[in-house]
């Protein structure tokens, strides 16, 4: 047998109603009465759960409250967000639902390209100083919650080069900036297209240069040999020649010719006497 009631007691007060209702296949009605009693709505207490980080794992949250009110989270997982509430869907009909906020912090990821020349050292975030191309990390810690720095170091060259010239005394070599005649190694500063320092060293030869000098005399007639040549007449003579180094080697002749002198005389004496000439000595 089936009983039927008309009446509905949702939000009904506590207190004694009268209902009636009709019997499955019969008309005959019938009346009664229902006492409706007021339970006290409970709210569910947890304790609060502590911030998590991004990319981290939550752990299971309880399903039972502290005041033993059973019932499940939606969603029962939690996304990376900065905050996130999570709502208890309750088994008891006489509690309230619960909410539960959990803060997640942010990790971070900071990338750091830098460029500088060869030979120069950089600091970073207060760690020591770098001098060679590499990848460098560094960790901090914000809330609980890594930070990751990274830094990402290049090296422009540096160049270094050296140069030997040689000159003859006297001469000068042309450098970049200016004209030079000392023996001694001379640097010359560049900057590459990145700004770095390029050295050109030239280390400068200054090779001697020969002068020679000759003074000769001769008789009006002779001929002095010099230098594959046979000269006969008085003057200043050169010969030019070239040292191991390319460098002159000049000798100059100053050559006299002195007079040859012939004297014609005549004289007489009587046969007997006898003359007395220049006498040679």
């Amino acid at each position: 047998m089936t009983v039927r009631f008309g009446n509905k007691f949702g939000n009904q007060l506590a207190g004694t109603y009268t209902i009636s209702g009709t019997i499955s296949g019969r008309t005959t009605n019938m009346t009664g009465s229902a006492v409706i009693i007021e339970s006290p709505i409970i709210t569910p207490t947890f304790n609060s759960v502590s911030p998590i980080c991004a990319g981290g794992s939550l752990n299971a949250l309880p399903t039972t409250s502290l005041n033993n009110i059973t019932g499940t989270w939606s969603p029962s997982s939690i996304i990376t967000i900065q905050h996130y509430i999570l709502l208890l869907q309750l088994q008891d009909l006489c509690a309230t639902t619960q909410t539960m906020s959990i803060t997640v912090n942010p990790v971070y990821a900071f990338q750091k390209p830098y460029s500088m020349c060869q030979g120069l050292t950089y600091s970073w975030r207060g760690h020591k100083s770098y001098n060679r191309r590499n990848i460098y990390s560094a960790l901090f810690t914000n809330q609980g919650c890594d930070s990751v720095y990274t830094l990402t170091l290049s090296l422009y060259p540096a160049y270094n080069f050296n140069e030997t010239h040689s000159i003859c005394a006297g001469g000068s070599y042309l450098m970049a900036w200016s004209k030079s005649n000392d023996s001694r190694n001379l640097p010359c500063n560049y900057l590459t297209v990145h700004g770095c320092d390029q050295y050109l060293y030239i280390t400068l030869i200054v090779n001697p240069v020969f002068a020679f000098t000759e003074n000769h005399s001769i008789c009006n007639g002779d001929s002095y040999l010099w230098h594959s040549q046979n000269l006969t007449t008085p003057g200043t003579y050169h010969a030019n020649y070239s040292t191991v180094h390319g460098c002159d080697s000049t000798y100059t002749l100053t050559l006299t010719v002195n007079p040859v002198y012939v004297f014609t005389e005549n004289h007489s004496i009587c046969n007997g006497d006898s003359y007395y000439g220049i006498v040679k000595t």
